[in-house]
């Protein structure tokens, strides 16, 4: 258990760092972002999903062939079944598609992500850079966590288990894995360059690219240390289990507390990256109080909801060509994009 939570606290500090490093963090970029008025939010994480597909694609590569090293060295833990390359599941309310919890739950997080200028991930690095609207949207993030762990499991419908799912794009379409995901690593370049003729792009194109990039060395350490891929959401359900285990008179076995070792180390990891690079950021967004812990608590409920977030779906789930983290991501910036010219 101790040698899980280093694994998820090292892989965490990867992730913070990286985050940090690309400067996605602050609130006015995520809004502008919303806005269309400055993309560099989506170029790094189009550069980080394509960098992780790539990474997917070479496990995929080695884990069908017997050839022996591919380009990233921990490749070769698919052969030894350390790693498996599995698409995210659709989540489902069973109100109006397979995929409308991925819906509802996106939107929501887009809400959020227009309420408090932050996603779940990056509520980390906010806090460290001293952002005061973070405090209250991390609050309101481990209210929204507690309320899925009281009510999820009867708002959303499990999983229906096929025996062929297909749950991916390159099983929907009836395409090689290792062949689409060069497809979607060519189309995430195109979009981060056509992305330059609607802000005008500077130099903040090779931020982006750095950026991405980092974050995708920190996917690569991650599934190093814990067989695992990036995800933030679920640490605000871990936290509302240990709200609930307490309220309830500490009783019962303890919760898991491995994504909360991934979120502190994020929070480690961002701030040795901060004092090394004496890093200053200044908000210039007015958020109110209450709509910040409102905002907090739509993105860390709306993440459980659609089973992923703005990390685990954006750059993981993508990644992987899961439907379902397009279907989610969609709605997160749809969301997004309408609320945020109406707060």
């Amino acid at each position: 258990m101790a040698s899980n939570a280093l694994s998820s606290l090292t892989a965490g500090s990867l992730f913070g760092a990286a985050l940090t490093y690309a400067a996605v963090f602050p609130p006015t970029v995520i809004r502008d972002q919303l806005l269309m008025t400055n993309m560099h939010m989506l170029r790094v994480f189009l550069t980080a999903a394509s960098s992780s597909s790539y990474e997917f694609s070479n496990y995929t590569f080695i884990n069908r062939t017997n050839h022996g090293a591919a380009s990233l060295v921990i490749a070769s833990l698919v052969k030894v079944g350390f790693f498996q390359l599995s698409p995210r599941p659709p989540q489902t309310l069973g109100l109006f598609s397979p995929y409308d919890a991925n819906i509802v739950g996106g939107a929501l997080i887009g809400v959020g992500m227009a309420l408090t200028g932050a996603c779940p991930g990056t509520v980390l690095p906010q806090i460290v850079a001293g952002i005061p609207t973070a405090y209250p949207a991390l609050f309101g993030a481990v209210l929204g966590g507690f309320a899925w762990i009281v009510t999820g499991d009867r708002i959303r419908r499990p999983v229906a288990l096929t025996p062929n799912p297909q749950w991916s794009l390159d099983d929907k379409l009836g395409l090689q894995k290792v062949e689409a995901m060069m497809v979607f690593i060519g189309s995430c370049m195109a979009m981060i360059f056509l992305s330059l003729f609607i802000d005008g792009g500077g130099t903040s194109l090779i931020q982006g690219l750095k950026g991405g990039s980092a974050i995708g060395v920190a996917q690569a350490g991650t599934i190093l240390l814990t067989n695992n891929t990036i995800g933030s959401s679920t640490a605000y359900e871990e936290a509302g289990k240990w709200v609930l285990w307490l309220l309830q008179g500490a009783k019962s076995s303890k919760p898991s507390h491995r994504s909360l070792a991934f979120a502190g180390g994020a929070l480690l990891g961002s701030l040795a990256f901060v004092q090394r690079g004496n890093l200053h950021v200044q908000s210039h967004e007015q958020i109110p109080l209450i709509a910040a812990v409102i905002g907090g608590a739509c993105l860390a409920f709306g993440g459980r909801l659609a089973g992923g977030c703005t990390s685990g779906h954006g750059i993981s789930g993508m990644a992987m060509l899961s439907i379902a983290s397009f279907v989610s991501v969609a709605s997160m910036f749809g969301g997004g994009m309408v609320a945020v010219r109406l707060v």
